[in-house]
């Protein structure tokens, strides 16, 4: 039978869940990597829900702002001319040169157990974003596994019933792992970055 954790091997193993690295942990309590790595292994036997809560994961995601090269932003957008809707404040966004909401770039919503209507007035409100400062944003939507399908289908309908008024590069991140979500962000957003530069490259040399 394994050995029971111990109160520090617990909290240290939820440290690596919740995104820390293994090897300063290890530093930290004075073993091997591998050991640490073990009491992971028996954590997630365990079946101990031990990932963040969606207020977390917003902290979290706010703080890596800097490390993709982006500033966090602060406020909410405005939408004086919008009958009824007045002002939108996303989960977290990441902008460009400084925290302006004119400067957006990349807007997060983190959504643990909301209702199908929560998650789509998210997404427009978004698309509504991006319209008023008239240029494609990034958009992530981060919500638990158990609820990739309402996510993705709460944008989907969106970009299809819109069409060409549809602006937000849009991505479903089924996971509330903080590792999982940084690694799928970064893979997104250096493609997209590939694919910017590319187009860029091809429209300089039409000219």
């Amino acid at each position: 039978m394994a050995r029971v954790l111990t109160p520090a091997q617990m909290e240290a193993a939820k440290r690596v869940v919740l995104g820390e690295g293994a090897d300063l942990i290890a530093r930290e309590c004075g073993v091997p990597a591998s050991e640490v790595q073990r009491w992971v292994a028996r954590l997630q036997a365990l079946g101990k829900d031990v990932g963040p809560r969606s207020e977390e994961l917003k902290r979290i995601v706010a703080t890596w702002a800097s490390d993709f090269g982006y500033v966090a932003g602060s406020g909410a957008f405005r939408f004086p001319a919008v009958a009824g809707i007045k002002t939108y404040n996303p989960d977290v966004v990441w902008c460009d040169r400084d925290a302006d909401m004119a400067c957006a770039a990349v807007i997060f919503e983190v959504d643990d157990d909301v209702s199908v209507k929560h998650r789509v007035g998210g997404a427009a409100l978004a698309n509504i974003a991006a319209l008023t400062l008239q240029r494609r944003l990034h958009y992530f939507a981060v919500a638990p596994m158990r609820h990739q399908h309402v996510a993705a289908t709460s944008i989907d309908v969106l970009e299809k019933y819109l069409g060409d008024r549809w602006m937000l590069n849009a991505t479903v991140i089924p996971t509330f792992q903080p590792a999982e979500v940084r690694a799928r962000v970064a893979g997104v957003l250096t493609a997209q970055g590939v694919e910017r530069h590319a187009a860029d490259t091809r429209e300089s040399n039409d000219k």
